[in-house]
């Protein structure tokens, strides 16, 4: 003690730590953080580094009543409630028809009712050079958390990947070359069974709550028309990362795919949204 406190008489310390150059966000709707805990052993991924190396705060909680997906994204990173981001409930949260898709007919959409700042925008404005990126599975996941910014934000709707006019006139090419790709229109058939073996899963499998009680036991199958998978697919482990309430799952091809049972969506949605300053 008296040596480290000599040094700090001297002036003499840690140097300060290395400015980050990537920041992540992930967002997982109703990921109960006892979760992490009650479903530790199934945890074999990022969830398990992160309880191993990283800090785990077990008593945080959203400070206000509606806990929608849109009043939840729009506090997130602007540290206010929903009724001062003017996002307090989903019917009225990033709908615009002024803002039309691109390459594809579907809602329009854009955070043309967040008021004030967030997160992104305090970066930018300490570093011109910052730039975001946020993905998500809904428009409102994709596009509330970085505020009006406009930056690269997509979502999924109908099989691809969008965003709409208010970020920009054209996808890149990048979203375009996966677009093509056709992966969850090419999922029909698939079947989602089991990550690991039966044994590891003690919790029940036939959940009444789940699916509105319909089709809640494993294995579940995308159905075989290829629009219909693609609405589909963006509630399975292959189109997001699934929350450890659900269990830990892995796709196969079925040889004979039964047309009339259809697959049973999660509400758990992902946000994986890298703000990265250069």
């Amino acid at each position: 003690m008296i040596r480290s406190l000599l040094f700090l008489l001297a002036g003499v310390g840690p140097g300060p730590s290395p400015r980050p150059r990537l920041v992540v966000v992930i967002t997982v709707d109703q990921l109960r953080p006892d979760y992490l805990e009650r479903y530790r052993p199934q945890l074999l991924g990022g969830f398990a580094m992160l309880l191993k190396t990283g800090a785990s705060f077990t008593d945080a909680y959203q400070d206000h009543a509606v806990t929608e997906t849109a009043p939840g994204h729009s506090t997130i990173l602007s540290g206010r409630w929903p009724a001062h981001t003017g996002i307090n409930r989903n019917a009225a949260g990033v709908q615009d028809p002024a803002a039309q898709l691109i390459g594809i007919n579907g809602p329009g959409a854009s955070p043309a009712r967040f008021r004030g700042t967030a997160f992104f925008d305090w970066l930018k404005a300490a570093d011109p050079g910052a730039r975001a990126l946020s993905v998500s599975g809904k428009d409102r996941g994709a596009i509330l958390p970085i505020g009006r910014a406009k930056e690269a934000v997509y979502w999924y709707f109908g099989g691809f990947f969008t965003t709409s006019r208010y970020y920009a006139d054209s996808l890149p090419t990048w979203v375009r070359v996966f677009n093509g790709q056709r992966v969850p229109f090419r999922a029909a058939g698939t079947q989602w069974t089991l990550f690991l073996p039966e044994r590891d899963y003690p919790e029940p499998d036939s959940v009444w709550y789940e699916n509105q009680g319909r089709d809640v036991l494993f294995p579940h199958r995308l159905p075989t028309d290829s629009g219909q998978a693609a609405v589909a697919f963006i509630a399975t482990p292959a189109g997001k990362r699934r929350s450890p309430s659900s269990r830990r799952r892995r796709w196969t091809r079925s040889r004979s795919p039964s047309p009339s049972k259809e697959f049973a969506p999660c509400s758990s949605v992902l946000a994986v949204r890298p703000i990265c300053s250069r």
